[in-house]
């Protein structure tokens, strides 16, 4: 499990610690995490004096950052600031930010419904993962929450593929249990509601903070 030790995130992956603290972290994302849940981990992590450099896509998913040019809008994050812009690659992020770890929450994007099937998201993550630990960075993989589209059983065979596809070189979280909210009245799944956290007021953005805290307490951020 990763620790904050002097304010520096030290991740253990594959055996290898990683403590740099004049590299920032790098954190990518999609929807998620360019709303309430991507800016509260964020802030969580800048309150312990780690510089984080979030890029988080609306709709992205590997490929997102594996190709480039795809473009970001409707509340899209780019260095921390909402804006809309062309996708970089995953290489373009870290020549830039030159990070010491690496922060991946995608997934939710992801599923078959939407057209991916496992061997391309194991293969697809694998590529990703390559390109950040080439870089010399740590990596941590926030997988998918469920719900509300999407039975827990679901977002466990995305986060299944992602962790075959990541084979040790990552921490992976599974957020399933970290991120429940009653989407669809009493019960988190499955109904056809929007399933942005920031479009069900003030509970659904206490959801979303809840979420991040548990991440960070998941990377020892206590």
């Amino acid at each position: 499990m990763g620790k904050v030790i002097a304010a520096i995130l030290v991740l253990f992956v594959g055996g290898l610690a990683h403590a740099d603290p004049l590299s920032p972290v790098l954190f990518i994302g999609d929807s998620h995490s360019a709303g309430p849940f991507g800016a509260e981990l964020e802030r969580l992590l800048e309150v312990k004096g780690i510089a984080v450099n979030r890029t988080a896509c609306v709709g992205a998913s590997t490929t997102t950052f594996l190709k480039g040019g795809s473009l970001c809008k409707s509340g899209s994050v780019i260095d921390g600031k909402v804006a809309d812009y062309k996708a970089p690659t995953i290489g373009e992020l870290l020549s830039k930010a030159h990070p010491s770890t690496v922060i991946v929450a995608l997934g939710s994007n992801m599923y078959e419904y939407l057209g991916w099937t496992s061997k391309e998201r194991a293969a697809t993550t694998r590529e990703l993962v390559d390109s950040i630990r080439a870089a010399g960075a740590a990596c941590v993989w926030v997988g998918p929450k469920y719900g509300p589209s999407s039975t827990f059983e679901e977002a466990g065979q995305v986060l299944s593929d992602i962790t075959q596809g990541v084979a040790g070189e990552c921490e992976v979280i599974d957020s399933r249990p970290l991120a429940e909210f009653n989407w669809c009245g009493d019960k988190v799944c499955c109904c056809d509601v929007n399933p942005h956290y920031n479009a069900h007021g003030p509970e659904g953005i206490a959801a979303a903070k809840k979420w991040a805290l548990n991440v960070a307490g998941k990377l020892g951020l206590e």
